[in-house]
This record gives structure tokens, C-alpha cells and sequence, in this order.
């Protein structure tokens, strides 16, 4: 399966099966990447302890990386959604007027010395 070349390096030709979200039909691809030894033996001895195919694993790490690439491109809002309202200080207008709250915290901090 994989062939030596100049370099040191293996050649692996993987048939990818990649999904059109678009249209939902299961179109094939064909793509091909060089692996350095070290991970070349790595990727053989890991597909034959689970019995899977070298291509299996791979797609597999491709469609884990693009849906932690697609989480990681949130805006700062989607990202910090999950906590807004999570912290309850019972003054309804603290984010309008939260220079005159944080003022008079400051003031009565320096009154107490």
C-alpha cells in the first residue's frame, strides 16, 4: 500500500468519502499525501490493532479537525453565550450604566480606609 519514494518519505493514496452537505448525496474523492516514516509506521500499527483501515483513520482525523475548525471560528458573542445571565447582581441596568456602579464601588472601597 504505500510506496518509498526520493526523501524518505511513503506516498498514501486515500479514497475519501466526503459528504455534500449542500445536496446531501455521498460524492468520492481521491486526494493524495505524503507521510515521513515515523508516522507512516505509526498510522500502520494503529489501523491494525483496531482493525480499521489507514484511510478510515484518516478521514476520520480530517472530519474531527474541520468541526473543531468550524467551532473555533464562533464570533466572541456565540462564544460567551452560554454565560450571559448566568450572574445575577439584581440592578437590571448594570451594562448601561456600569461606569457610575464600578465609581461608587471604587468610592466607598477608599471611604472605608
Amino acid at each position: 500500500m504505500a510506496k518509498e519514494i526520493p526523501g524518505k518519505c511513503f506516498k498514501v493514496t486515500l479514497l475519501l468519502y466526503l459528504t455534500n452537505l449542500i445536496s446531501n448525496t455521498k460524492m468520492q474523492y481521491m486526494t493524495t499525501l505524503r507521510l515521513n516514516r515515523e508516522i507512516e509506521y505509526k498510522l500502520h500499527k494503529v489501523a491494525k490493532i483496531e482493525s480499521r483501515t489507514k484511510s478510515e483513520i484518516i478521514k476520520e482525523l480530517i472530519l474531527n479537525y474541520l468541526e473543531s475548525y468550524e467551532e473555533n471560528k464562533k464570533t466572541p458573542y456565540e462564544l460567551g453565550m452560554q454565560y450571559f445571565g448566568k450572574v445575577k447582581t439584581g440592578n437590571k441596568n448594570g451594562s448601561v450604566e456600569y461606569k457610575s456602579i464600578i465609581s461608587e464601588k471604587i468610592k466607598a472601597k477608599l471611604r472605608k480606609k
